[in-house]
């Protein structure tokens, strides 16, 4: 490749999350590995007899701990499984309903969202937001509605940067105890290609420049004839429980996520994601309960 050629830029350096302890297990991982090794110490110092009888499951406890497959530990992919086998057996993956439900739990998600309920957040200043309480798990989500910005006529060091600055905001979440996790949905969806044109063609006044009614309709006629409807969408769950402040309740845990939300949420508009939180649907609000603890429609 000749040197006045742009050098196409690619991404990478992804490796998969370790834990801190031994041979990057976790904190439980590690101590029944080192527990396993202290048995298997002392079964030694007290006689061959009682290490050999001791031998067999902590070698086995260890293999399954230290060994991987596909990068997962052993026994962490034999418990999924044997959790996926348990849950078919009692019937916990399927749902079945009737065509009208009605009762307390009319409103209720089917399989693992069950123990999730929809909690309203009143914020002066963001006018209100939904966050959905995991009431199994302890976590609060709250998802972001993204407006990102397109790379079609942007500068490649623009683009760079912008592709930059979101890892660096994933790279700073690392530092956020409260964060737990962060998910990306993109949705999209086949699009004619007329909006485009309707969009423009009610822009354009007849007494305007011929010059920029031409540029305008030139441009609507090298547009792709079907385009792709894009909404982006970042939910980020979080977990009071791992906040150094240790929130006593619910709305002392929302207190600190809608402490810690707008600057995730500023720092996103670097990446080019002009971010905002959308208000909870009137039928959203009967899926949940208000953040005060009071079911919408019962009296305080």
């Amino acid at each position: 490749m000749s040197s006045d050629q742009a050098q196409i830029r690619t991404y990478g350096g992804w490796r998969r999350a370790r834990g801190m302890g031994l041979f990057g297990l976790g904190p439980m991982q590690t101590f029944a590995l080192l527990a396993a090794i202290t048995v298997l110490i002392v079964s030694g110092s007290i006689g061959l007899q009682t290490l050999a009888v001791a031998a067999g499951p902590c070698v086995l406890l260890v293999a399954l701990l230290v060994l991987r497959w596909d990068g997962v530990p052993l026994s962490a992919g034999i418990a999924q499984r044997l959790r996926w086998v348990i849950g078919t057996s009692r019937g916990y993956t399927s749902y079945r309903s009737g065509v009208m439900v009605a009762g307390e739990h009319a409103w209720q998600l089917p399989g693992v969202l069950a123990p999730t309920t929809l909690l309203t957040v009143e914020d002066e200043g963001a006018g209100g937001y939904g966050v959905v309480y995991n009431r199994r798990l302890g976590t609060m989500t709250v998802t972001l509605r993204c407006a990102a910005t397109s790379t079609w006529l942007a500068d490649p060091d623009a683009s760079a940067a912008w592709v930059a600055n979101w890892g660096g905001w994933l790279a700073n979440l690392g530092y956020l105890p409260i964060v737990d996790h962060v998910a990306v949905t993109v949705d999209t969806a086949p699009d004619p290609g007329s909006r485009l044109a309707d969009h423009v063609g009610r822009r354009i006044v007849p007494h305007g420049p011929a010059s920029a009614r031409r540029v305008l309709q030139r441009l609507v006629e090298v547009s792709p004839a079907a385009a792709a409807d894009v909404e982006t969408r970042v939910s980020v769950t979080f977990k009071p429980g791992a906040s150094p402040s240790k929130p006593k309740n619910h709305d002392e845990a929302l207190e600190e996520i809608s402490r810690s939300l707008p600057g995730l949420q500023d720092a996103l508009g670097s990446a080019l994601l002009r971010a905002h939180r959308p208000r909870p649907s009137q039928r959203a609000d009967h899926l949940g309960h208000r953040a005060d603890g009071v079911r919408p429609g019962q009296p305080r």
